[in-house]
């Protein structure tokens, strides 16, 4: 494998992990609305609002398992086809 491509494939695993990044840091952005919101809240409608936030970050963090090993196993793909 030459050099260009593997610098465009890792360019592209580069931009992969930067899309990570910016959709948890707007996970994190949106969690905290959610909760500066929360202190009016009392008995069921605080109980429903914190079960809310915790399945909606473990939807994110599953999504995020999931896209890391995909990216992994594009990115060892890549890998095992330069070294032939």
């Amino acid at each position: 494998m030459s050099l260009k491509n593997e610098n465009e494939n890792l360019r592209k695993y580069i931009s992969a992990l930067q899309n990570e990044v910016y959709g948890a840091r707007l996970a994190a952005k949106y969690l905290d609305k959610e909760l500066a919101g929360s202190h009016e809240l009392l008995g069921s409608e605080h109980d429903r609002l914190w079960e809310q936030i915790e399945a909606e970050i473990h939807l994110h963090r599953h999504k995020t398992v999931i896209r890391a090993c995909q990216g992994r196993q594009n990115f060892n793909a890549l890998s095992h086809a330069a070294s032939k």
